[in-house]
């Protein structure tokens, strides 16, 4: 695909920002086809920052910029409860469930982290502004690359990035590494754990095991059960990688997908080479892949390229083929992959094979692709800054896009989606019962 496009690099680098933030503007967008059956649910909410479903479906969990939390039973569509949590959420909030759907975990890397208990609806602080953890650095809470509540309710396992939105008043820190460690909720007692220096992103597996991507796009795998293990390495990032990624001035990469049975694993990073010719211009290309891996045992299965867009400046045409947002469906049947170009890309895992590329306008970056869980071949994202909604369908049966969306969750089952609109303060929930 082309794009006569000629950009300098500051312009370029604005594009890319305003790519990537999430900004209040409003679209009104048309459904491309008949929204499916949807209800509404009211909490008397603000903005609504995020929305959970619970493992087992029957409850939705959806916090607001007020920090405001809410709680609705599924099936009576009915409002159990809410929380006022100690400080406003912002659009960086996050939800996650317990196995049990007994413990709640809501956080911000800016804001703090809090678990609620369901039964008794009563919340508690792990880390804010206001309250950290005892003999740990006092910008800690700025920078919480991920954290995730274990399957049982009773741990979180966190990701420390100290280079990552640091304030003012510790600048001198900036060169220090990043750790993982996993939070006992009820004592709050840290373990930390073995970790490479800067860590990109990490998933937990299942039984205690979890892997880790650095900065470089390596592949690690580790465990929380035992603090003096040291990590494997699975997968070492190679020395034509290598070059790419210290040349290359902004570069996405070692963003994971894991399947749901936790067989197949996808990893973001570029491949090519990037030379100048004599004038210093770029001769040649870089182009936004996806590795595929199946786990037991390690191996790689193949390496996906995201169909390019080619612009006037050949600059320009290596930044927006990176990927930002990678998936692979809860199956391992489908991989999705979205570039700061506006290209959204679906393969087949079996055959390797694309089955559809979504061009969207090239300021429309999507972000957050996720497939249905269950046997329906479809996925939804967000894109651009007007925060356009997308459902797609592989068999294109039913297809809409909606304006001004926030945040969306997917049930267990695959047959409803909760889509929270910007300012409305609500939720809607799809159904997609055949």
């Amino acid at each position: 695909m082309s794009r006569r496009l000629s950009l300098p690099i500051f312009a370029a680098s604005m594009l890319v920002i305003s790519c990537l933030l999430i900004c209040p503007r409003i679209c009104h967008c048309q459904t491309s086809r008949q929204l499916p059956q949807q209800t509404i649910l009211q909490g008397k909410l603000n903005k609504i920052m995020a929305v959970c479903y619970s493992k087992s479906g029957k409850e939705l969990a959806a916090v607001d910029s007020a920090g405001v939390l809410a709680i609705w039973d599924i099936g009576q569509k009915m409002l159990i409860g809410k929380i006022q949590l100690p400080y406003q959420m912002n659009e960086h909030a996050q939800l996650e469930w317990d196995s049990n759907g007994k413990i709640l975990l809501c956080w911000s890397h800016d804001v703090g982290a809090f678990v609620i208990d369901r039964l008794l609806m009563k919340q508690k602080t792990i880390f804010s502004k206001s309250e950290e953890l005892l003999q740990l650095h006092p910008y800690r809470y700025l920078s919480t690359q991920s954290l995730r509540i274990l399957p049982d309710g009773k741990s979180l396992l966190r990701v420390q990035s100290a280079i990552f939105n640091v304030p003012d008043e510790v600048r001198e820190a900036v060169a220090a590494s990043s750790f993982l460690e996993v939070i006992d909720i009820e004592k709050k007692k840290v373990l930390k754990l073995d970790t490479p220096k800067y860590i990109m992103d990490i998933k937990y597996v299942k039984e205690g095991q979890f892997l880790a991507t650095d900065w470089d796009a390596s592949l690690y795998s580790g465990s929380v059960k035992d603090a003096s293990q040291n990590m494997q390495v699975l997968r070492q990032t190679n020395k034509q990688r290598q070059e790419l990624y210290d040349n290359l001035t902004m570069i996405y990469r070692g963003l994971m997908g894991l399947s749901a049975d936790g067989k197949y694993l996808v990893v973001s990073g570029v491949s090519g080479e990037f030379k100048y010719d004599k004038s210093g211009n770029v001769i040649n290309s870089v182009t936004g892949v996806v590795d595929v891996f199946h786990l037991k045992p390690f191996r790689k299965l193949n390496t996906l390229s995201i169909t390019k867009i080619d612009y006037e400046d050949q600059r320009i045409s290596n930044l927006f083929s990176q990927l930002n947002t990678i998936c692979i469906s809860p199956d391992g049947t489908y991989i999705a992959a979205g570039s700061l170009s506006g290209i959204v890309q679906i393969w087949d895992r079996q055959q390797m094979q694309s089955l559809r590329v979504i061009e969207l306008k090239h300021e429309d970056t999507p972000r957050d692709i996720r497939f249905a869980p269950g046997d329906r071949p479809c996925f939804a994202f967000i894109a651009g800054d007007e925060s356009v909604f997308y459902y797609c369908d592989l068999n294109k049966k039913q297809e809409f896009k909606l304006s001004s969306v926030e945040t969306f969750d997917w049930s267990v089952d695959g047959k409803q989606l909760a889509v929270a609109r910007k300012e409305e303060g609500a939720v809607l929930l799809f159904d997609f019962n055949e």
